[in-house]
């Protein structure tokens, strides 16, 4: 197996989380993860050795994701069973992330779950720098405002 394919087989859990949470459908997610896996393999040769691999990787999920062709885990108790209180808590939040606009909710999942800079999150949705911070900004307000809250929505980056 040559080290693309060992790279890319251990970027496969990243690709799966971040489709799951992008789609919010299993089935959806699995195919995106197959076009993107496919795409990446049939453009192996543009990846460039010593870039990032998983943003060159997201930023052709989200290619895929928007091609008009294209046919985190809860906490658990010692019993294994995930608390109500938690499963309220994540309602609530899958219930908030569903009322985002597909561009706030990508840069919010992008800083938030797959903690990339925000130089990096502008790169793989390929838009200017500022763009994300104002999507960035938007996407908080509108998470405190879908879950009640008077506090401010903290989102951190890997900076």
């Amino acid at each position: 197996m040559s080290d693309f394919h060992l790279l890319l087989k251990g970027q496969i859990p990243s690709l799966v989380r971040h489709a799951s949470a992008l789609t919010r459908d299993p089935d959806q997610a699995g195919g995106l993860v197959e076009d993107t896996v496919r795409e990446a393999l049939a453009s192996q040769r543009d990846w460039r050795l010593g870039s990032d691999f998983r943003v060159w990787l997201l930023s052709i999920m989200y290619d895929q994701r928007h091609n008009p062709f294209r046919i985190s885990t809860p906490a658990v108790n010692e019993s294994g069973a995930v608390p109500d209180q938690a499963l309220l808590t994540l309602t609530a939040l899958d219930h908030a992330m569903g009322q985002l606009t597909e561009e706030q909710r990508a840069v919010i999942l992008l800083i938030g779950l797959e903690r990339l800079t925000y130089d990096a999150t502008a790169a793989v949705l390929r838009i200017p720098i500022g763009t994300m911070r104002t999507r960035l900004s938007n996407g908080r307000e509108a998470l405190r405002r879908a879950l009640g809250s008077t506090e401010e929505v903290f989102i951190a980056n890997a900076a």
